[in-house]
């Protein structure tokens, strides 16, 4: 619980995160005790999420009137797609780390004066997919394919289901195959696959890259030659 104002009088719990259709919910209860004798107005409260000094989201909602000698109850609900996120910080796709929220509230009492308060906390955050590796290429010359191993573990905490798109494009930067893994893995779960992908034999001029996607996001670029 973080009590924004003394004696109780604001308080929001930690919130609680649901993954949906590759959405997270996110939910947290608060609580306004006005036991004073005038009204408070104008209540907004700011919920900043930040990574490594960069703004990953932010979420501002406003609220009604607290009357003299009432107490509000209600929650504070927002939702951010997986795509968003990544495309603020696709890191946070591959990388496990920690978020920074910062809450604010602001508002006005007796609808003259302004307040301000704030309070801080941090999350853990586990990256779906978390150190995401190509390995063990290999050009098959006969049957024009590229083989390999593509492995991640799942550190969120929430599946995470679809198709990741690799992309192998050669020297030119011309993309000489392409195919579509589909994924299915549980919370807390590894994942490794071997792939064979075809590819234009006229075209395959090294030094390239493979190209991996989740949600049109590029999430590795991992070389060959």
């Amino acid at each position: 619980m973080w009590e924004l104002l003394g004696a109780k009088a604001i308080g929001i719990e930690e919130p609680t995160v649901t993954f949906s259709d590759n959405t997270f919910y996110m939910s947290a209860p608060f609580y306004i005790n006005n036991t004073g004798f005038y009204d408070l107005s104008d209540l907004n409260i700011t919920i900043q999420v930040i990574n490594s000094n960069k703004l990953v989201a932010r979420f501002s909602k406003l609220f009604p009137k607290v009357p003299a000698k009432s107490l509000l109850s209600a929650t504070y609900d927002v939702s951010l797609s997986l795509e968003e996120l990544g495309s603020k910080n696709k890191e946070l796709l591959t990388n496990n780390t920690s978020l920074d929220l910062a809450v604010a509230a602001s508002l006005r009492i007796a609808y003259t004066i302004g307040f301000g308060i704030s309070a801080n906390t941090t999350m853990e955050w586990g990256a779906p997919f978390n150190n995401i590796t190509i390995s063990n290429v290999n050009y098959d010359s006969s049957s024009h394919e590229f083989n390999l191993a593509l492995s991640f573990e799942n550190d969120a905490a929430f599946p995470v289901n679809g198709g990741l798109k690799i992309d192998t494009v050669n020297a030119l930067n011309e993309t000489i195959g392409s195919t579509i893994q589909p994924i299915d893995v549980a919370s807390g779960t590894p994942f490794q696959t071997y792939l064979a992908i075809p590819v234009d034999s006229s075209k395959v001029i090294g030094p390239g890259v493979f190209r991996v996607y989740f949600l049109d996001l590029l999430i590795l670029e991992a070389g060959w030659s």
